[in-house]
């Protein structure tokens, strides 16, 4: 199951997709999945629980939705870039990691356009990683690190 934003009957919502059932079960409760984030780690193995034990009555078949891009208007989008040797070897193996931002508003649903901006000479298509910071921490030692994320997509 993956966690989702949606509309469905003209409402946004947040929810899981279920591959496999080919539907989206609703959280109902949550405006958006920051506030489910923020619900912390009982109520979301609460909400995977219910959905994996729903019945159809409870899901929203997934020709019914239009998904939305998973995390609208995150806080922060941090990125490290030529974080592979494979990729550093097209270009060059940096000696610290580059980090790089990216304004909120560049999250996209599920099938949009990209639009590239015209001054963009030769864009980056690759992205390997994402990684969601489940809630606030700074300073995590390394062998704590699980206790932060949320989820990890590559």
């Amino acid at each position: 199951m993956r966690l989702i934003s949606f509309i469905a009957n003209n409402r946004r919502s947040v929810g899981f997709l279920s591959v496999s059932r080919e539907s989206v079960f609703p959280l109902e409760g949550y405006v958006d999945v920051l506030s489910f984030l923020s619900a912390g780690e009982e109520s979301w193995a609460q909400a995977a629980n219910l959905a994996k034990t729903a019945s159809r009555e409870k899901l929203i078949p997934l020709s019914e939705v239009t998904l939305l891009s998973p995390l609208p208007r995150p806080g922060k989008i941090l990125c490290i870039g030529v974080n592979y040797r494979d990729h550093a070897a097209e270009t060059r193996l940096p000696k610290v990691p580059e980090v790089f931002t990216k304004f909120s508003s560049s999250t996209v649903r599920d099938g949009t356009r990209v639009v590239i901006p015209t001054a963009t000479k030769q864009p980056d298509y690759e992205a390997e990683l994402g990684v969601v910071i489940g809630q606030t921490c700074r300073r995590v030692a390394a062998e704590d690190w699980e206790q932060y994320v949320f989820g990890i997509r590559s």
